[in-house]
């Protein structure tokens, strides 16, 4: 079954980030038990784990949790974290075109996305030896980060332990 995250913002500031089958009940029940309006800053469906590609974007978040799944940071930033939990989960979502019901929120989720970064995607093959002890890495971290997270651990540790990266 395809589920959604969401972005849920207030008025007053806090963001909820969460998980639902259907984002517009879910918005309609908070709106209805809050003392501020809500509107939906952000959904998309997808087929991967949900519920980790929520935990994940918490987690990334957890410094401004002010209770539960509610955080003290922009819409942008939460989205932002979305999207970053998706990506390190090699997760596809797809914003729907009916998943935000204003033309103001459709203009706010077309602008939304991955923030500028000073970055490039790096692309390449690796021998099945090197993949199976990627995957052995993977295992033994707390957190089970995707490849391309441990890859990128992996890279920042071995260029700091030698003096490449401060």
């Amino acid at each position: 079954m395809t589920r959604s995250i969401y972005v849920i913002a207030s008025q007053t500031g806090p963001i909820k980030v969460g998980i639902a089958s259907h984002v517009r009940r879910r918005l309609s029940t908070l709106n209805t038990a809050s003392s501020v309006p809500l509107s939906l800053a952000y959904s998309a469906e997808t087929e991967a784990d949900v519920a980790a590609i929520e935990q994940r974007a918490h987690e990334i978040l957890e410094a401004s949790r002010l209770n539960g799944e509610w955080f003290g940071v922009s819409a942008e930033e939460a989205v932002a974290a979305v999207l970053q939990a998706a990506e390190e989960m090699a997760a596809v979502l797809v914003v729907p075109s009916t998943s935000v019901g204003t033309k103001r929120e459709r203009v706010i989720t077309k602008r939304l996305g991955r923030p500028p970064v000073d970055s490039e995607q790096l692309n390449f093959r690796m021998q099945r030896d090197g993949i199976n002890g990627l995957d052995a890495y993977r295992e033994s971290e707390p957190d089970k980060p995707s490849r391309t997270e441990a890859i990128r651990r992996i890279i920042t540790e071995w260029l700091r332990s030698n003096g490449f990266l401060k």
